[in-house]
């Protein structure tokens, strides 16, 4: 069943926001399916065409040659399948085009074999329903018209006899009146089959949409519910009014720097907002005395990160936002709390929040004194990457820093 999961109707924990979206996840699961399949049935095509050549190669004219044929065909779509599947470099149209191919070269073939009454229509006609799906509807039609043409090709080659089939193999590819049949059957299923393709591409795109945009509304709902949050600690802790704020439109900018993705910079945003939101769970007397902290005092004030992560933890939406308010106060050389992380265990987004916090706390007014000169606040970054901060992220703060400036 697993195997199978690619086929699902699209939602949104697939993150599926178009149909080319939707192509592109439904491709994948195709072409693994294909690959299977086909390294299971190239073993018996092989082998029925080296025993029909053995068979009929004495009453077949150019039996070798269409031998030689038939087995270019295999080799070309097995290569095409395995390219077009195992490659990481191959564009979805290169992947679509190549395996439409493979399925057009091995239904030819089939049709040679077959006639009308075996797999080769039956291949042609999967042929023509993946490039609608898997392109447009236009280029399914295209592809009906090179079915269509191959078809009556074929079966024109076979009832004049310039390409013999025995008897014995195929009855009716010399009875023009079972082509006919078989034509015309083949023309109405191809047209309704793209009309239903049309149909239900359309139905999609607009389930794709509307499942979006329900997306969208309920984020916007759940962001505005965090920036609540982060306002109401702001009013608590009139100190730090406007931190918030501008701690998370700087994270964003460096997120962006690091060429983070708009999923990450969604939980980036969300984490920066939440960052001090466990200081809820510290009394007055504490975060607002205004002299030094105890270090009973300093203990208990510590505890606001735990406090975050057993506020959040239960929220299934900020799972993966968590990482900023229970880690940004962790130190590269793992002498910081909740946890003592050290080096690369401490989270990404964690590790990048932490300098800017401490920049915005150093580069702002408190009352306790007066807001640090630039120089100093990044001077005292610097002296503490290696120890307090992850050295690549001060490298690319500090670059981000001048590039403001300038700016």
């Amino acid at each position: 069943m697993r195997f199978l999961s690619f086929l699902a109707l699209p939602n949104a924990s697939l993150g599926l926001k178009s149909i080319q979206e939707w192509r592109v996840h439904v491709l994948k699961g195709i072409l693994r399916g294909v690959i299977v399949l086909w390294v299971i049935a190239l073993l018996g095509g092989v082998r029925n065409a080296l025993v029909t050549y053995q068979n009929e190669s004495a009453s077949t004219p150019n039996a070798r040659l269409l031998l030689i044929l038939v087995l270019t065909v295999y080799a070309v779509a097995t290569w095409l399948l395995a390219f077009i599947t195992f490659s990481k470099s191959v564009s979805y149209h290169a992947q679509v085009g190549g395996l439409l191919t493979a399925i057009y070269l091995v239904g030819t073939v089939g049709l040679y074999f077959s006639s009308l009454s075996g797999d080769g229509r039956i291949i042609i006609f999967t042929f023509i329903i993946l490039s609608a799906i898997f392109l447009e509807p236009f280029y399914g039609f295209l592809a009906f018209c090179i079915g269509m043409a191959t078809i009556i090709l074929v079966g024109w080659l076979q009832v004049t006899e310039i390409v013999v089939v025995p008897l014995a193999r195929q009855v009716n590819s010399t009875d023009t009146g079972a082509w006919v049949s078989g034509i015309s059957v083949f023309l109405s299923l191809s047209v309704a089959v793209l009309i239903s393709v049309t149909y239900l591409l359309q139905v999609l795109g607009l389930n794709l949409k509307r499942s979006v945009e329900q997306a969208e509304e309920l984020a916007q709902a759940y962001d505005v519910t965090l920036e609540g949050w982060a306002r109401a600690l702001e009013l608590r802790d009139e100190l730090t009014e406007g931190h918030t704020r501008r701690v998370t439109e700087m994270t964003l900018k460096l997120a962006r720097l690091l060429k983070l993705s708009d999923a990450d910079l969604v939980q980036i945003r969300r984490g920066a907002f939440l960052h001090d939101i466990g200081k809820m769970g510290i009394p007055d007397a504490i975060l607002h005395k205004p002299g030094p902290l105890t270090d009973e005092e300093r203990n208990i004030i510590e505890q606001h990160t735990q406090y975050a992560y057993d506020m959040l933890s239960k929220i299934p939406f900020l799972q993966d936002a968590i990482d900023i308010p229970y880690c940004h106060h962790e130190h590269w050389d793992g002498h910081g709390y909740p946890r003592g992380l050290k080096g690369e265990r401490i989270p990404l987004f964690a590790r990048i929040f932490a300098v800017v916090d401490v920049w915005d706390a150093l580069t702002s007014d408190r009352p306790y004194r007066r807001a640090w000169k630039k120089a100093e606040a990044r001077q005292y970054i610097l002296d503490r990457a290696g120890t307090q901060f992850d050295p690549r992220m001060v490298d690319v703060f500090l670059l981000f820093i001048n590039n403001e400036e300038d700016a």
